[in-house]
């Protein structure tokens, strides 16, 4: 099949850049069955059946590229209109005019004489293939979308981020918990120490910093390390699967907003679960440090 294509087309990526008017773009099927590699010269030929039989018109191009395995599994040719023109005159006019503008890989402008049967639209975002295809369907034109595989991965993706949203919660909820009794633990084991400080004259509200120093300072280490371990994750991820299929382009993105959210929600639970040990202090006498002593 030869598919019309140009720079630019999203299916192809990196790839399109290499067609031009004598530079064509393979899939990766074509490529397996023929052999052929960029930088080979191959034919583009077209057949007519004409009233002294059949004849047959060559235009000769390079191959630029190897189409992306996402693109289609099929054997397909990506090239530019003007040489699917030249080879569409060749097919459907008896002239040696055109027979010679397809041999040279140059055909007419488009819309001279030629309406094309089909064409290829993309979608600025996943979501609004529905809307598209209900659209041109409202205006009579026979479509072919994936929207029913659309929608079964969109409901996907909707059930996992609300499995996710869930395991989040219950996670948070432990690590405030098991932070809160660290937290009072530690308040308790140094209970004599901050007695003491309270009989030199500190005052009970400025005890109240070393439990949410505490808790600041194991949110701030806590992130880093997830922050590390999430960076070497998202690295292997990349490594293994968006060479494969996205050309190298990253799968797994940590953007630094996700790094502030991290963090502000780390400090949010730590300044939560800080209470558990604020009123424990409130409540040292600085007469306990002289019992005990």
């Amino acid at each position: 099949d030869f598919v019309v294509s140009a720079p630019g087309d999203p299916l192809l990526g990196r790839a399109a850049q290499e067609i031009g008017a004598a530079s064509i773009v393979i899939s990766q099927r074509l490529a397996q069955l023929s052999g052929f590699r960029p930088g080979d010269e191959v034919s583009v030929w077209a057949i007519r059946r004409a009233s002294t039989g059949n004849q047959r018109i060559d235009a000769r191009a390079r191959i630029g590229a190897i189409a992306p395995a996402a693109a289609t599994q099929n054997a397909v040719v990506y090239g530019p209109l003007a040489m699917a023109a030249a080879l569409e005159a060749f097919q459907e006019r008896d002239s040696p005019a055109a027979a010679a503008q397809a041999g040279q890989a140059q055909g007419p402008a488009p819309g001279q004489g030629y309406v094309f049967p089909s064409f290829r639209l993309y979608a600025r975002d996943i979501t609004d293939v529905a809307t598209l295809e209900r659209d041109l369907l409202a205006q009579g034109m026979e479509i072919r979308t994936e929207v029913g595989r659309i929608g079964w991965t969109l409901s996907i993706d909707r059930n996992l981020t609300v499995l996710f949203a869930v395991l989040t919660g219950c996670g948070a909820a432990g690590v405030a918990v098991t932070l809160a009794v660290s937290l009072w633990g530690n308040v308790a084991r140094k209970r004599r120490a901050l007695s003491l400080l309270r009989l030199l004259g500190l005052p009970a509200r400025a005890l109240v910093v070393f439990p949410l120093v505490q808790g600041g300072l194991v949110a701030l280490l806590g992130s880093a390390l997830a922050t590390g371990i999430a960076f070497a994750v998202g690295a292997m991820i990349n490594a293994a699967y968006g060479s494969a299929y996205l050309e190298g382009s990253p799968l797994c993105v940590i953007a630094p907003t996700h790094i502030l959210a991290t963090l502000a929600g780390a400090i949010a639970l730590a300044l939560l679960a800080s209470p558990a040990a604020v009123r424990p202090v409130l409540r040292i006498a600085p007469s306990e440090g002289m019992r005990e002593g």
